[in-house]
């Protein structure tokens, strides 16, 4: 059971998190890089041509730029977007063959991809440095969570009101599957931490075990 804990505990942060604010900045960000290319255009038909764009807060720092970048000798120019902080730190880069988010938030770096209703349906990203993969359904509920925790890779499949149904993972190393019901009971096929007769033991990965709503240890083999 222990080693679930963690990974149950991050569903619970994501759902919670509004991830939708930091989408928007980013798209305020984008916005804001189009607003100075088109602003400039007059009606009409009129258009402005250069090789470089460059985005300005009020201190005069610069923010954001759209430029030609050369890559390697004999290719073409690239387009290359880019944000940076008031440091000069870069935020984001994004080539034609390339999308790099920094992990400058309080999170870590986001990409959101929606639906054509607008619903949230993949969330890939880091948090706390650790990797991510989340996928929803059409109501925005968490279905499936892959990632790492402590440095050990999980995968977590959902019921529809977002509740642990299967887990795999490793925890120090020891492969196990969770499954777990609506009434709370569950079972781990593999190896578990376990503590009997006042002793702590770690199951191999050909045992079973299985616990009751309240997480008592009703059976185990071998």
């Amino acid at each position: 059971m222990d080693d679930m804990t963690a990974v149950v505990a991050r569903l619970e942060r994501v759902e919670n998190e509004n991830r939708r604010m930091k989408r928007a900045g980013l798209a305020c960000l984008l916005a804001s890089a189009c607003v100075l290319v088109m602003g400039q255009a007059r009606p009409g038909g009129s258009k402005l041509q250069a090789q470089e764009f460059v985005l300005q807060d009020a201190s005069g720092t610069k923010r954001a730029e759209l430029v030609l970048e050369a890559g390697a000798p004999g290719t073409e120019p690239s387009p290359v977007l880019r944000f940076v902080d008031g440091k000069g730190n870069e935020e984001l880069l994004l080539t034609p063959h390339k999308l790099e988010l920094a992990g400058k938030g309080d999170l870590g770096p986001d990409i959101l991809l929606d639906d054509a209703k607008g619903a949230s349906r993949i969330d890939l990203g880091l948090e706390h440095s650790q990797p991510f993969l989340i996928l929803n359904d059409e109501k925005g509920i968490v279905r499936e969570d892959m990632g790492l925790e402590r440095g050990e890779p999980a995968f977590v499949i959902n019921d529809e009101k977002a509740t642990p149904r299967v887990g795999f993972g490793l925890s120090l190393g020891h492969p196990s599957v969770s499954v777990f019901d609506a009434e709370g009971y569950s079972a781990v096929f593999g190896s578990a931490p376990l503590e009997t007769g006042g002793v702590a033991r770690q199951t191999t990965a050909a045992s079973i075990n299985m616990f009751g709503s309240d997480g008592s240890l009703l059976w185990s083999a071998p």
